[in-house]
């Protein structure tokens, strides 16, 4: 692990000691487009801000989060967790 005064640390392999294999939504890359023209007609962040929040890729975490979820569901998914990262950084960032 760490030791003080080493310029270097070690992770563990966690991945190995998990039981549950890793997937992705098969839906994922149509969502994707879809979740974002959504997002964009709502023109709530400016093109600059708009554009660092598509690489964060919400979309990506709901696809490993929700590998078997069906086409409908997965794109709600996305739009919410999209959504509310940007209330939560309008409120946080208003009263900051």
């Amino acid at each position: 692990m760490f030791s003080p005064g080493s310029p270097e640390f070690h992770v563990p392999d966690l991945l190995s000691a998990c039981p549950l294999e890793d997937g992705t939504n098969p839906h994922f890359e149509d969502s994707l487009a879809e979740s974002r023209a959504w997002f964009s007609s709502y023109n709530i962040l400016d093109d600059k801000k708009r554009a660092s929040f598509f690489r964060a890729q919400f979309e990506l975490l709901c696809s490993h989060v929700y590998p078997y979820a069906g086409r409908e569901h997965f794109r709600d998914a996305c739009n919410f967790v999209g959504f509310k990262n940007v209330q939560r950084s309008v409120i946080y960032y208003r009263f900051v």
